[in-house]
């Protein structure tokens, strides 16, 4: 898909008008195990009396890739999905930033091994949470019955929920 259109956004204080250009598309290269998807990718340019001022956004990028190259994924060795998404979060001012959230997930049908790693950053705060995972096909035994099937850790940097988003009041503790 292509799009045009305008946008309005402060720049150092000061309203400004932009035009932009842009796409949403993907490429597969088959055989080749490669599937990659681009949405949101949009070039501004100012159109007012101000200076010039031009960037570049890309609302999130997506990639899929099966190993060995070209095997289906029924057979495959390696199975790697990954995502990037930069887009401004919902109901947020814009003087914010724009928060960045992204992840990886690798499988291993054979062994049926599966890793994941998850992030969410704001490099205006700046703040970030991270979520990684492992699952095993078969449980680490503790003691019979009890065994473990996975792990998942979180961790992160002054990442605060939104305190609405859950029902509660903006002062709540």
């Amino acid at each position: 898909g292509i799009h045009m259109g305008t946008h309005e956004q402060n720049l150092n204080g000061v309203k400004r008008k932009y035009r932009y250009f842009g796409f949403d598309g993907g490429i597969s290269v088959n055989p080749g195990g490669i599937d990659a998807r681009g949405d949101g990718v949009k070039f501004y340019y100012t159109i007012d009396d101000g200076a010039r001022h031009c960037f570049m956004r890309i609302e999130s990028i997506a990639i899929d890739i099966v190993l060995p190259m070209g095997a289906p994924k029924s057979s495959a060795a390696v199975l790697i999905s990954g995502y990037l998404s930069m887009k401004q979060p919902e109901g947020s001012d814009p003087d914010a930033g724009r928060e960045l959230a992204g992840g990886v997930t690798i499988v291993l049908p054979k062994p049926g091994i599966t890793g994941s790693a998850a992030m969410r950053y704001n490099p205006k705060v700046p703040s970030f949470i991270v979520d990684v995972s492992l699952e095993l096909p078969v449980p680490i035994v503790v003691f019979p019955p009890v065994g473990i099937y996975g792990f998942r850790g979180l961790f992160g940097r002054r990442y605060i929920a939104s305190r609405e988003s859950v029902g509660l009041a903006a002062d709540a503790s």
